[in-house]
């Protein structure tokens, strides 16, 4: 019969956390690639990725910049 520890180890604890944010590193990786490339296919890198970033960011994403904000931006400052 196999014996359970009853207490998790502190290892256990700070892997655990940071197997949390995993889903979240591979999404930020997602978006910078699919950046990278557009820019190189459309742009021929040719635009800052960080406003592109925002130009094909949706508000939902929770970005400091995206695309209605950019809209706004660009309405009242000719």
């Amino acid at each position: 019969m196999l014996a359970v520890p009853s207490k998790r180890t502190d290892a256990g604890n700070s892997t655990m956390r940071t197997l949390t944010l995993l889903p979240s590193i591979m999404k930020r990786v997602d978006e910078t690639l699919l950046v990278l490339e557009f820019n190189a296919m459309y742009f021929n890198n040719e635009i800052d990725g960080n406003a592109l970033q925002g130009a094909i960011s949706a508000p939902s994403a929770g970005l400091e910049v995206d695309y209605e904000r950019l809209e706004l931006l660009g309405t009242c400052c000719p």
